[in-house]
């Protein structure tokens, strides 16, 4: 999705999951040519010889980074499914027997992951001694590969007084209107965000792509490109309803930029 096709973001999702791993020697997996465009996109740092055979995958670049996290939040409006589960999908649809329709390969020691892709209905799965010995891809499955939910996807409509819908269970305090937000959208502006949002007690990942999609939303609020504002708003709206403690800073925030893009 996005600016990758397919098996670059299958191979972006394994590099993800080995993160902890990194460096790490990737040349079995015969995904080297997509190892390299991600490379030559600044998404990742590898070494790997002069017939572009080897892949010495060495670290996971800010930006590779930040398009996992953007396309993993567009996937989750669709189905919530854990990461693990993602990287199997990914590996499974563009497996050449799946797209043939003849089943995909079988990945071993990944039972647990089958099991979720069945249970959310991307899979049809037939087991067999606790193995999934047939195995075939549901309708929900492609549309959450490909990425064709994205075009029913409403755009949002620009409002001063934006409402969230948070569905974060564990944050029960955080109200769904700006109305109630600790800090007015008078007083707010992305410098202020940002400090508040590096106190809270986030991941790393969360943080980094938080902190990007208001520096993002700042610049955009300053020019005259409506959809590219848009596209920012519902970027840093979706991050927000994923991440509770942000929303209290992500709606008066919004309040702001919409204020000063209209002021433009």
């Amino acid at each position: 999705m996005f600016e990758l096709n397919a098996k670059q973001e299958m191979a972006l999702s394994i590099v993800w999951m080995r993160q902890d791993q990194l460096p790490l020697d990737l040349t079995d997996l015969e995904i080297t040519k997509h190892l390299l465009a991600l490379r030559d996109s600044g998404m990742i740092s590898m070494q790997t010889d002069m017939s572009n055979t080897m892949a010495y995958v060495e670290a996971l670049r800010p930006s590779g980074r930040e398009h996992y996290s953007r396309t993993r939040q567009a996937r989750r409006r669709f189905k919530r499914i854990s990461d693990g589960a993602d990287e199997l999908l990914n590996i499974l649809c563009c497996d050449d027997n799946a797209k043939a329709h003849q089943g995909p390969s079988y990945v071993r020691n990944r039972v647990e992951d089958y099991r979720e892709l069945s249970r959310n209905s991307l899979l049809r799965v037939k087991w067999s001694s606790n193995i999934p010995y047939l195995v075939s891809i549901t309708d929900d499955g492609w549309n959450y590969f490909e990425g064709w939910f994205l075009d029913h996807e409403v755009p949002m409509n620009i409002n001063v007084n934006p409402v969230f819908t948070n569905n974060v269970s564990n944050n029960p305090s955080i109200s769904s209107t700006s109305a109630s937000s600790s800090t007015s959208s008078s007083t707010m502006n992305s410098t202020n965000a940002i400090q508040m949002v590096l106190k809270l007690e986030l991941s790393d990942e969360d943080r980094n792509v938080a902190l990007s999609a208001i520096a993002d939303l700042d610049k955009s609020s300053k020019r005259d490109d409506k959809k590219d504002f848009l596209e920012k708003i519902e970027k840093l709206s979706a991050i927000a309803k994923n991440v509770g403690p942000l929303a209290s800073i992500v709606i008066p925030l919004i309040e702001a930029a919409v204020k000063q893009f209209l002021g433009n």
